[in-house]
This record gives structure tokens, sequence and C-alpha cells, in this order.
């Protein structure tokens, strides 16, 4: 397991809206989200924190389990739409 080369923001987002994970435990790229605490509610709150933060709308077709099931996955969709975005 790799820790993550991630933006702080990032990953403190993702941090807030894991509730048993523990704070003296590293993220990691393949840290299982749901496993981690991540829940439905969780979910639309860091989705939020993350639309707002990275100036991103993830589109209803990316919201599902997939996206949200590691923060390599959450990460690499934020980016995609990041570097498809129109200035």
């Amino acid at each position: 397991m790799s820790e993550l080369m991630l933006p702080s923001n990032f990953v403190a987002a993702v941090r807030r809206n894991l509730p048993l994970l523990s704070q003296d435990e590293t993220i990691t790229e393949d840290l299982d989200l749901t496993a981690a605490g991540l829940d439905s509610l969780a979910m639309v709150n860091l989705l939020m924190e993350v639309e707002d933060e990275f100036a991103v709308t993830i589109p209803d077709d990316k919201l599902n389990g997939a996206v949200f099931s590691t923060p390599k996955a959450l990460w690499s969709t934020i980016s995609e739409l990041q570097s498809t975005r129109v200035e």
C-alpha cells in the first residue's frame, strides 16, 4: 500500500468523512472507503466538499460505488473532470 500523493485538502476532506478511521491511520490509495465508514450520508457530504474545493461537478452517471470505492478512484474522477474543464 502506498501513501497518497494528493493535495492535502483532498486527503483532509476524505478523512473528515470517514468516522471509522482513526486519526493515526494513514489514508492509502486503495483504502476501502466503505469499510472506513463512508455511508450514503458521508458520501453526499464528501461529494459536496470535493465539488466545491476542486470546482468540478461530478455528473450523475459517475455517482456510483466504484467512484467512491477508494481515494484513488475518487481522485482519478476529479482529475479527469478538471482536465476536461473548459476555462
